[in-house]
């Protein structure tokens, strides 16, 4: 769970975001889900639904089990992408990043606790949850860029006028 203190550094860290990284990370907060794109050791791709947390500085968190397809291939490349969808905006996200393993047992229960309150709320227990795959772990996300564009503004546009963009420089400081 998380602490008072935790909530306030968090709430403290969201306003040292700019405004182009307080947009995108609102509607990361706002959705649950994302298709994990992953590559297997023969070169095949591979996309999985998950369920993701995500922390004031961009870095996200999913929950996984260790005989699963996507742990294999996260441990064997972990270059990862997250594609994040919202049906009624409109709008996608595309996230490059590093995934690392975090197995302490502890992180292991903070995620599951916020994923399964996530998940709960709307539809009952993640997936992953009921998956008899192996031991529980975790992976925590680092992005390399994050772009978010919204197709349903008034006027189309351009692949550039629709995109904005993150980069791993600006997630490390408050650029707008």
């Amino acid at each position: 769970m998380t602490s008072e203190k935790d909530t306030q550094e968090s709430h403290s860290a969201i306003e040292t975001l700019s405004s182009r990284q307080k947009r995108i990370f609102t509607f990361l907060t706002e959705q649950r889900t994302a298709v994990l794109s992953t590559v297997t050791p023969e070169h095949t791709p591979h996309g999985t639904v998950i369920y993701y947390t995500i922390t004031p500085d961009f870095k996200l968190h999913i929950l996984t089990k260790q005989g699963t397809q996507k742990y294999h291939n996260i441990r064997h490349n972990s270059q990862v992408m997250l594609t994040v969808f919202s049906a009624r905006s409109q709008t996608t996200a595309q996230i490059t990043g590093h995934a690392i393993e975090i197995t302490d047992p502890d992180h292991i229960n903070r995620v599951a606790t916020a994923l399964f309150g996530k998940a709960h709320a709307s539809s009952g227990l993640p997936p992953i949850m009921k998956l008899q795959a192996g031991k529980f772990t975790s992976f925590q996300i680092t992005p390399s860029q994050i772009r978010i564009a919204r197709y349903a503004r008034p006027q189309a546009g351009s692949h550039d006028e629709l995109f904005e963009s993150i980069e791993s420089f600006d997630l490390d400081g408050n650029n707008t």
